[in-house]
């Protein structure tokens, strides 16, 4: 137990290496960073990582789960992990466990527009940080680049930006539109009529997207995606 802490101290000193991260089964860590941006102060940093070592537990005075000092409406900036209403500076969780957890930010007085810097030194699984806002996601890697976004001076968001795993693959017509979620590939997504005039084409985004169809006629489509086509009806009539 002595062993598993002195590593887990050595993670929130920042001084990672191959080693410990075989020794404690490190799965995925990354390191968001937020500053003004074309400023290098004020700024602050999340880390997260997931490990087989760790476990979900919330428990105050844990150390693989630092607390952080959240000072609203001041010069500096924050942006934390939220887990069970609290905000952290440091988790060190299970994994799987970080799928789905939002990153909250408490903007400065002084600044609208920043930067997300993202470090990732380990990363087991694919995992996605998304701007909800936005509707944009960036795939973590060792060469994701800086995320650029504006927040109102003092305002604290707490809803906008999460980590997620993938979704798995699928495609869903309702009335009016087309939800394709999960898709990978890079190839455009397009929709014809029966008689293959094009309809819509347009390039993949992550996630969930969703291809609005309100403003096109009744009837039959062709939906092709990740190499399949797909038969759908636009805006269905009720037998009844």
């Amino acid at each position: 137990m002595k062993k598993t802490m002195l590593f887990i101290m050595v993670f929130i000193l920042g001084l990672y290496n191959t080693t410990i991260a075989q020794e404690i089964s490190v799965s995925s860590l990354v390191e968001i960073t937020l500053t003004p941006k074309g400023q290098t102060t004020p700024k602050d940093k999340v880390t997260l990582i997931e490990g087989a070592s760790f476990t979900s537990a919330t428990t105050d005075g844990d150390v693989t789960k630092i607390k952080m000092n959240h000072d609203e409406y001041a010069s500096n900036v924050d942006v934390y992990a939220i887990l069970s209403d609290a905000k952290y500076s440091m988790v060190a969780t299970a994994v799987e466990d970080l799928h789905n957890r939002y990153i909250g930010v408490q903007a400065s007085s002084d600044y609208t527009n920043y930067v997300f810097t993202f470090n990732v030194k380990a990363m087991g699984r694919v995992m996605y940080f998304e701007d909800l806002q936005e509707r944009k996601t960036i795939l973590l890697t060792s060469e994701t680049e800086p995320y650029e976004f504006s927040l109102t001076a003092n305002s604290k968001v707490e809803d906008r930006f999460r980590i997620y795993k993938p979704y798995d693959f699928q495609v869903c017509a309702y009335y009016d539109n087309v939800e394709i979620t999960g898709y990978t590939g890079t190839d455009n997504i397009v929709i014809t009529t029966l008689a293959n005039d094009t309809i819509v084409n347009v390039a993949p985004t992550l996630g969930v997207q969703t291809i609005d169809l309100s403003g096109k006629p009744a009837g039959h489509y062709v939906l092709t995606v990740n190499g399949t086509q797909y038969e759908f009806c636009n805006k269905p009539v009720s037998d009844n």
